[in-house]
């Protein structure tokens, strides 16, 4: 726990701007801990939430929610879902003929469980990833709030960045290319 000197030393001289935005980062920190916020809607919570009269039912699942997505993607979302030919044959312009070959490798490798992150390559993480370890070390991190770690302690979960890098899920873009 921080001294309340070195604390009052700190704040000093600081605006009530700054006091104000960084109290509240506080605040909500312990919130989150708290169970109080940070919490996502359990699938019939979201589906509760939806305005079903844009689907003119009563009753909606995922599937009338991803024919609701594509039919306005064009217009508010990203509208090269409405021209997967012409993104594919210019991506295979821009990074060659065999690019095809290189992104299913790499697909094949992260259904394994197999990721390449920070320069690592191959970093085995399970065929059911195992979303807390960091395999160089041979560490799992504990199940507890983000900020109850040692940001600077590798001793309890290895080198916490592979973990965060991991998590970060840029392998998606991978898996959605090779899917296409």
């Amino acid at each position: 726990m921080a001294n309340p000197l070195d604390t009052l030393r700190k704040i000093k001289g600081r605006s009530w701007s700054e006091i104000r935005a960084r109290s509240e980062q506080v605040f909500s920190v312990y919130a989150e801990q708290a169970g109080l916020s940070g919490k996502f809607p359990t699938d019939e919570e979201f589906f509760d939430l939806i305005d079903k009269t844009a689907f003119n039912k009563n009753e909606i699942n995922a599937a009338d929610l991803l024919e609701q997505f594509y039919k306005h993607s064009e217009y508010s979302f990203f509208p090269s879902f409405r021209q997967e030919a012409e993104v594919f044959e210019f991506y295979r312009e821009i990074f060659g003929s065999d690019v095809t070959k290189k992104v299913l490798e790499k697909a094949d490798n992260l259904v394994d469980g197999k990721f390449d992150l920070l320069g690592y390559k191959q970093l085995d993480f399970g065929k059911e990833v195992d979303w807390h370890l960091e395999p160089i070390a041979g560490k799992r991190s504990p199940l507890k709030h983000w900020k109850q770690f040692d940001e600077l302690d590798a001793d309890e979960t290895g080198d916490k960045k592979i973990v965060w890098e991991l998590n970060r899920h840029q392998h998606f873009f991978t898996l959605g290319t090779a899917y296409g």
